[in-house]
């Protein structure tokens, strides 16, 4: 799945994770996340990209959290969309089409077309994928 773009998580977090160590372990679990990704281990990585959701969204107050949780469900889309291919299981479709629709409404609300452009990208070989 060629087209598929996984958003650049790392250095959001990085920035993220000056201070506490929250923000520390936030910083630990998206890395573990994306090297699971990287090793094509797509459950383990949405179980992680989910413990990093739910320590940033519980601390949620500024553009930083929000753009952040956006690339994560941007990657967790990408990982059930992965599943979805192997399985065409219509649950990991229906998640994975809702988590690139939020962090597309995240990016077009903070106007990064960048991103809101790539986000749309994953919707359209999502939905190829389902028409197979």
């Amino acid at each position: 799945m060629a087209g598929l773009v996984l958003s650049g998580v790392i250095a959001d977090v990085f920035s993220y994770a000056a201070k506490s160590y929250n923000r520390l372990y936030i910083a630990r679990t998206i890395s573990k996340a994306e090297k699971m990704v990287s090793q094509d281990k797509y459950d383990r990585a949405i179980e992680l990209y989910e413990k990093a959701y739910a320590k940033i969204s519980s601390s949620m107050n500024d553009d930083k959290n929000e753009i952040l949780i956006a690339k994560i469900k941007n990657n967790q889309g990408l990982c059930l969309s992965k599943r979805f291919e192997k399985t065409k299981d219509v649950l990991d479709f229906k998640q994975a089409l809702s988590l690139f629709e939020e962090a597309c409404a995240v990016y077009k609300k903070i106007k990064n077309g960048e991103l809101a452009d790539q986000t749309e990208q994953n919707i359209k070989i999502l939905e190829k994928m389902a028409e197979v």
